[in-house]
């Protein structure tokens, strides 16, 4: 399948690793719309789980947006924590309201912050 100039942009953006502009993936954004997301965002996914689709199923906010989202609604505060070896940072855990809230090691702040993104929501009612 050949990606369309949007979905090229799209790749782009999230190949930077930058918080502020890597989206989440469709199950998250599946996941945030369950829980009241419904902010409109730059980028959405299609019925097909697409982005950019015809239909919008829901919408792809940025991670730095949904983890906002989350401290405004449900007063969660989430924050990575650098693991650093020998002044080079090896890895990151999240901290949640002052507390580290998971023990697992990711590669990168973006990982963590989705990953644990995933936990929370699934524990919100």
């Amino acid at each position: 399948m050949r990606l369309t100039l949007r979905d090229q942009e799209i790749v782009k953006i999230n190949n930077r690793n930058d918080i502020k502009f890597r989206i989440v993936n469709h199950s998250l954004a599946l996941r945030l719309k369950q829980k009241g997301f419904k902010q409109k965002c730059e980028h959405h996914y299609g019925e097909k789980g697409e982005i950019g689709g015809d239909k919008i199923d829901c919408f792809a906010p940025s991670i730095l947006l949904a983890v906002k989202w989350l401290e405004i609604n449900y007063g969660i505060h989430l924050t990575t924590l650098p693991i650093i070896n020998c002044l080079e940072i090896k890895g990151y855990k999240i901290v949640k309201d002052g507390r580290i809230f998971n023990i697992k090691e990711y590669k990168t702040a973006e990982d963590a912050y989705e990953a644990t993104l995933y936990t929370l929501l699934n524990l919100i009612k």
